[in-house]
C-alpha cells in the first residue's frame, strides 16, 4: 500500500528522499510503531504523530492513503 509520509525537522534524514520532508512510500500493512522501526526512527525523538490530521498513537493500523506526519521533540531556551 503507498502512504504519504512527513518527517519534521531532524526527522528528515531518516527519509529514504534526502533533502525532501514529505514523499509516498510503499509498507506493507502496519501499525504506526512498525512503520517507525523499518524507517529507523528514535521513537524517544518523537513528539506527535498525525494520521490524516489526527493524533495518533503507536499501535494505530495504517491503510492505504493514509497521510503521517512526524513531528520531532524540540528543546530551546
Amino acid at each position: 500500500m503507498i502512504i504519504r509520509l512527513q518527517l519534521q525537522g531532524p526527522l528528515q534524514k531518516y527519509g529514504n528522499t534526502p533533502g525532501f520532508f514529505e514523499y509516498e512510500t510503499a509498507v506493507k500493512e502496519c501499525t504506526l510503531e512498525e512503520l517507525l522501526r523499518q524507517l529507523g526512527l528514535p521513537v524517544p525523538s518523537i513528539a506527535l504523530i498525525t494520521v490524516n490530521g489526527l493524533k495518533s498513537d503507536l499501535s494505530r493500523l495504517l491503510e492505504g492513503g493514509d497521510t503521517v506526519v512526524v513531528f520531532p521533540r524540540v528543546a530551546g531556551g
